[in-house]
């Protein structure tokens, strides 16, 4: 029997199979790195735009959660964000202007829910009353 030189088709196909399969794995590290990467962008951004919003709603916010004459204020004319309510009424709040010199956040919506709480830190005053403020941006995909 006479020695062949070259590869024969099985061994070619199985170092093209193994080529393969090493090219997906790194291919595949390389884009959940990349995709990653954009995600944290995106949080570091939100985290941002967060810090933003809650600047805007401290003028609303006393210091005495007892004393009401700020109240008056903050007349439901008076707001900083476009709304005809007052800032930290209980619902939602919709404060898209913020984002629009964000292309990053292109078709994003920006809330916050606010909802009364109670606040009784003592016995002698009566009914204080608090308010939960919870931010939320969706981000279409």
């Amino acid at each position: 029997m006479k020695k062949r030189k070259g590869q024969s088709l099985i061994e070619v196909t199985v170092a093209v199979l193994i080529s393969a399969v090493t090219a997906t794995g790194i291919f595949s590290v390389i884009l959940s790195t990349k995709y990653s990467h954009a995600r944290a962008d995106n949080r570091e951004s939100a985290a941002i735009v967060f810090r933003a919003a809650q600047e805007y709603l401290k003028p609303y916010v006393s210091v005495a959660a007892y004393d009401t004459s700020y109240i008056s204020t903050f007349l439901p004319n008076q707001n900083i964000y476009g709304e005809s309510v007052w800032a930290l009424s209980t619902g939602r709040h919709y404060m898209n202007f913020m984002l629009e010199n964000m292309p990053q956040f292109k078709g994003a919506t920006l809330y916050y829910d606010v909802s009364r709480a109670n606040c009784n830190s003592s016995s002698d005053i009566d009914a204080l009353e608090c308010r939960n403020v919870v931010f939320n941006l969706s981000i279409p995909e």
